[in-house]
């Protein structure tokens, strides 16, 4: 999986697998990697993800003061 592609780390998605030549664009194919985070999970990445987007998280000029991994 490419750095850009991967997840956000702190989340820990599962990674369920990749899907080969799973699209074809401009004549290319390109793989699908698939990832999860199953009901059981999704409660505390919920609760993480809304105080990282939260406004006391930024600043008066729109910076982030904390990142999403200090929320885990």
């Amino acid at each position: 999986m490419s750095p850009r592609a991967a997840p956000p780390s702190g989340w820990a998605f599962s990674w369920e697998g990749r899907l080969r030549q799973r699209l074809v664009r401009k004549g290319r194919t390109r793989d699908s990697d698939m990832l999860s985070i199953i009901d059981g999970e999704w409660p505390a990445r919920d609760a993480a993800l809304r105080a990282w987007l939260a406004a006391e998280n930024f600043t008066a000029d729109g910076q982030q003061i904390k990142r999403l991994e200090a929320f885990r």
